[in-house]
């Protein structure tokens, strides 16, 4: 099953996404923020459960192939996939910036594992 998950352009986000993996539902809490150093967005995912960091500082990149899993080298943590896709026609970067996450550019989960 695809998720979207509901990120914005805001510079620092944190919100909770109930995601269906392997058909059960799991509480996560995702912080987004724009890293204005590097020219790229991370991400990091907390277990609400127990509070435990999962996945801390994953660039929001698309790199040369856009069916790039951007969990694929956390594969053993069985999360599923996590997919960053143009939602436009021509984006106007090859990755999002600090004004078009979430318009330009989504990010999609997929929990099958």
């Amino acid at each position: 099953m695809y998720q979207q998950i509901p990120l914005t352009s805001e510079p620092n986000q944190e919100f909770e996404v109930v995601l269906q993996i392997n058909e059960e539902n799991k509480n996560y809490k995702f912080n987004a923020s724009w890293n204005r150093v590097a020219g790229y967005w991370v991400i990091s995912i907390t277990d609400q459960a127990t509070n435990e960091i999962i996945l801390d500082s994953i660039p929001l990149v698309i790199g040369g192939d856009v069916t790039s899993d951007i969990l694929l080298a956390h594969c053993s943590l069985l999360l599923g996939a996590g997919y960053l896709v143009p939602t436009v026609d021509s984006p106007s970067f090859e990755n999002p910036d600090n004004q078009n996450l979430g318009s330009d550019f989504a990010l999609v989960w997929d929990g099958e594992i």
